[in-house]
């Protein structure tokens, strides 16, 4: 028979938590009709300073992103930037280190902010 093993959450995953409870208390509080993809933004910022920044996805990778995504909202960005939203963003949850950066990351991808929006990715 094998030990009974209990994991409990590491720092990171700790984290993590608190920031999506922190993000599911703002969109409960946030008015009807607020954009899906100012709210991906804003908790991209969120986890990114939240982040250690010793590894270069977390670090150089997530501002890169929010940049992208802010070009997005300015109404600036061209059909290549959306290609490249997914691709940085799948670099991101593919080499970072924590758990931070690849949940930032992951939710942003054009897939998920396109199903937030109504959007069909295609």
């Amino acid at each position: 028979m094998s030990r009974l093993s209990i994991e409990t959450p590491g720092r990171a995953q700790m984290v993590l938590s608190g920031l999506n409870r922190d993000m599911e208390r703002r969109l409960d509080a946030s008015q009807p009709g607020l954009c899906p993809v100012d709210m991906s933004l804003n908790f991209l910022r969120l986890c990114h300073a939240q982040t250690c920044g010793k590894c270069v996805p977390c670090r150089v990778g997530l501002n890169q992103l929010a940049v992208l995504i802010e070009r997005v909202l300015d109404r600036a960005a061209a059909l290549e930037d959306i290609d490249l939203i997914e691709d940085t963003a799948q670099v991101i949850a593919d080499s970072a280190d924590c758990a931070i950066g690849y949940e930032a990351a992951h939710g942003r991808t054009t897939r998920s902010m396109s199903s937030m929006a109504g959007v069909s990715a295609g």
